[in-house]
């Protein structure tokens, strides 16, 4: 039933699922992780039959609302108005509509999960064959689908009282309180209408579940987020006959932990069309970098990363520091400030487009740019991953993981590595250096390099005691 497909940059996962849509001839269902991602997709297919649907709240309500401007989804419809614009004339309703009716429909996974779950069985799109692209962020998707904060202010629209001293209740005691809560019913009120429904999905998600939920303390009440996906795998995948999951740095560790059997999913490793030399990976003899670092370690640390800008005068230049306290380490002991370039996270945005279109040499720390960013051809042609991403291990739900899996952290690193690594190299002839300036990596990567894509392996070149004086040149 489930396809796993590990399919590097490069390799057209857009055109392997749409020629899969056009040899089944049935209903084909593309789901992305972005509506960016939904756009590129509507650009290149739309003039082969491929429709576009998307969430409510990307669609304008035409009803007369006094002048006011209102998406779908805060529209009179949710509080109980009955609305003839259902039937013609709503721009959500009747794209929905096209998209019911086409053989190629592409929407994100949020979008996906809430027509097949929570709209009218005449709402949902029926598909043959479902298409989950960008796949390693699939559970996250689910997560954020299912994760739910229940503030202190909802509790009071709904004349429920917050449970007081109840951040050690075990998850029963939760349960307990969501059975015996009961909201003020005033059915004259549309929105007390509306707030109910809310309740009562959240209710019945966590009285459904077979198994506890973490709950941790937020600003402005409580996060209640599942531990796994498997339970829920269902709400994904629903009853659709046959899955292909892609991305590129999908592994089988990311099909498992969305509930998928061993013996339930044919893999399939795609060879890059990028040569693993345009994109070595070094590990630079340095130091273990950690927050319990003494002043020693953190200098030598420094100064590897200078003799690194040092060797690579006229290029651009992008270090990854993990963390923003490790960023201003970096940008204040480097004897190279004229050349860099930093940010704090209010204004990243802006200062990692003015370094893309920067002329070298210039250097980029930047805790932010490496998911979502691109950088092709001399917008970088080398990258330090000063630090072995290690994330933040402080939420419940977090530590609950890590304590049933022992290779959860891991490979939450190895998705990071990945991502970050990959940045610079973006087509088949474009070139870029990394360099591992942690000395982590070097027992991480025995133990762990099998939670990293096959194509990744290859790329990695072990570890030298000195930098390469010779920069890489494919020109």
């Amino acid at each position: 039933r489930y396809i796993g497909i590990s399919a590097p940059t490069g390799s057209g996962k857009s055109i392997i699922a749409m020629i899969a849509a056009g040899l089944t001839n049935n209903c084909t269902r593309v789901l992305t992780h972005t509506k960016g991602l939904q756009d590129q997709l509507m650009d290149d297919f739309s003039m082969s039959g491929l429709v576009d649907i998307r969430g409510q709240n990307n669609y304008t309500c035409n009803l007369e609302t006094g002048g006011r401007t209102l998406s779908v989804d805060n529209a009179p419809c949710h509080d109980g108005m009955r609305c003839h614009l259902k039937e013609r004339g709503c721009t959500y309703y009747d794209q929905l509509r096209l998209a019911r009716k086409s053989s190629k429909t592409v929407t994100n996974y949020a979008a996906w999960m809430a027509l097949e779950n929570y709209a009218p069985e005449t709402s949902q799109l029926n598909a043959s064959l479902l298409v989950c692209d960008e796949a390693s962020t699939a559970f996250s998707a689910m997560e954020g689908f299912l994760s739910f904060n229940m503030s202190e202010a909802f509790l009071s629209e709904l004349e429920i009282d917050m449970p007081v001293r109840c951040d050690n209740w075990e998850w029963d005691r939760w349960v307990n309180w969501f059975q015996m809560s009961t909201p003020f019913r005033n059915l004259e009120n549309q929105k007390s209408s509306s707030l109910i429904k809310e309740w009562e999905t959240k209710k019945t998600l966590i009285l459904t579940s077979k198994k506890p939920w973490a709950v941790d303390e937020s600003p402005t009440g409580y996060t209640f987020t599942p531990l796994w996906m498997d339970a829920y795998k269902k709400m994904l995948f629903r009853n659709v006959p046959k899955v292909i999951l892609m991305s590129a740095d999908l592994t089988p560790k990311d099909c498992y932990l969305l509930g998928i059997k061993p013996e339930e999913l044919e893999w399939y490793d795609m060879e890059s069309s990028f040569p693993p030399e345009n994109t070595p990976i070094t590990h630079i003899k340095s130091v273990r970098v950690h927050y319990k670092m003494k002043d020693e370690d953190k200098s030598l640390w420094s100064s590897r990363i200078d003799q690194l800008l040092a060797h690579r005068p006229d290029q651009k230049i992008i270090v990854f520091p993990v963390s923003y306290t490790n960023a201003d380490y970096i940008a204040t002991h480097t004897r190279f400030r004229g050349r860099t370039m930093t940010h704090k996270r209010t204004n990243a945005f802006q200062t990692i487009r003015q370094f893309q279109h920067a002329r070298a040499p210039r250097v980029l720390i930047s805790p932010a740019a490496t998911m979502g960013y691109n950088f092709p051809g001399d917008q970088a042609r080398v990258i330090v991953i000063a630090k072995v991403p290690w994330p933040s291990t402080q939420s419940k739900v977090f530590k609950a993981r890590k304590a049933e899996d022992k290779e959860y952290e891991h490979h939450i690193i190895a998705k990071q590595l990945v991502q970050s690594c990959g940045r610079g190299t973006r087509y088949p002839d474009d070139y870029c250096e990394v360099f591992i300036m942690d000395d982590t990596i070097g027992w991480w990567w025995k133990k762990y390099a099998h939670l990293t894509p096959s194509w990744f392996q290859e790329r990695y070149q072990g570890t030298l005691e000195q930098i390469p004086l010779c920069p890489l040149n494919r020109s």
